[in-house]
Parts: structure tokens; sequence; C-alpha cells
């Protein structure tokens, strides 16, 4: 949904805050996560303190603009909040 924005300019990070039990994710696990899920043109970066877990819950996606500011925020994963998300992406890139 998102991939035809990255020849404009999108970049995207998957962050893990937490393994499959809650605990802190270890590079074996991202590692793992990664094969299973193959997550195309976006980079997976793990967070084993958990410190970027302070913009939301688990499922949390922030748009930010070329400064860094977020100006959209979603939780959860359904179709509504994907839709929601390719918007903000397409008000930035206007």
């Amino acid at each position: 949904m998102f991939s035809s924005y990255v020849d404009q300019g999108l970049a995207g990070y998957l962050i893990l805050i937490a393994d499959d039990q809650g605990d802190p994710p270890t590079s074996a696990f991202c590692k793992q996560y990664q094969a299973t899920y193959s997550f195309q043109k976006l980079r997976l970066l793990y967070d084993p303190t958990g410190i970027t877990g302070t913009y939301g819950p688990k499922e949390t996606t922030v748009v930010t603009n070329p400064e860094g500011l977020i100006t959209h925020k979603s939780y959860g994963d359904s179709g509504a909040i994907a839709e929601a998300i390719r918007q903000a992406i397409a008000a930035l890139l206007e």
C-alpha cells in the first residue's frame, strides 16, 4: 500500500519494543521476526529498553515531516487506520 510513496521520499521503520512474550527483543528475535514477516522496504530496528514505547501502545504508527515533527499518530493495524496513514502521507507529499 505504501510502496508507491518510496520514490517520493517515504522511508519506513519498524521498531520492535517487545518479543512474543512481552520481553525486551533480542537481535536473534528481530532476525526471526523479519524473516517470518519479510517487511519489504521497511528497516527493522529494535529497542530493548522500550524507550520508544512512549509514543504509544503496541502497533503505534507515526508519520513525520522531513524535519522530524510528528504530523500523524495511529494505534492498531486495521484497514481504516491504514487508510488514515495513507492520507497523512499523501498530505505531506502535496
